[in-house]
């Protein structure tokens, strides 16, 4: 973020310089608009930089939300198989088959 924001500065600069150089017909207005573009990107880039880390603490707490409703599920999955049991009239075996 630190280094994008340099960038910006630096691109800002630069159209400023160039807006001067075209202003006094020394630079021809193409330089301008590249000058312009660039910085224009050199913002576009901070801008997403900064949409991007703005959305982590965010994410983190649906992350968090996911992990706990997970667990949940799980610990009534456990209950739910300790309350288990089978009952029949008669004594048998009961084993593991692997389907």
């Amino acid at each position: 973020m630190e280094l994008e924001r340099e960038r910006l500065a630096l691109a800002e600069t630069d159209l400023e310089r160039i807006r001067t150089l075209t202003a006094q017909g020394n630079v021809p207005q193409s330089r301008g608009d590249e000058a312009e573009r660039a910085t224009l990107l050199a913002r576009r880039t901070v801008t997403e930089l900064e949409n991007s880390l703005a959305l982590i603490p965010t994410r983190e707490a649906r992350i968090a939300a996911q992990i706990a409703r997970s667990e949940a599920a799980i610990a009534r999955a456990l209950r739910a198989l300790e309350h288990t049991g089978i009952r029949t009239p008669f004594d048998l075996r009961v084993t593991e088959v692997g389907a």
